[in-house]
C-alpha cells in the first residue's frame, strides 16, 4: 500500500472536524460541498 502525497498544512480544526462529523448525519458522498455544510469551507479543511 502507498503513502499518501497528501497532508495537513493546518491541524487547529481537527476536534471541530471530528466532532461535526460526529454529531451530522451521513451524506450519501462525502463531498467538499458536505464539508461546506459543516462549516470547514478552507482549502486547508480539504485533506481532513
Amino acid at each position: 500500500m502507498a503513502l499518501t502525497s497528501s497532508y495537513l498544512q493546518t491541524t487547529k480544526n481537527i476536534n471541530d472536524f471530528f466532532n461535526a462529523l460526529i454529531a451530522a448525519k451521513a451524506p450519501e458522498r462525502f463531498s467538499q460541498k458536505f464539508l461546506q455544510q459543516l462549516e470547514f469551507t478552507s482549502s486547508n479543511d480539504r485533506p481532513l
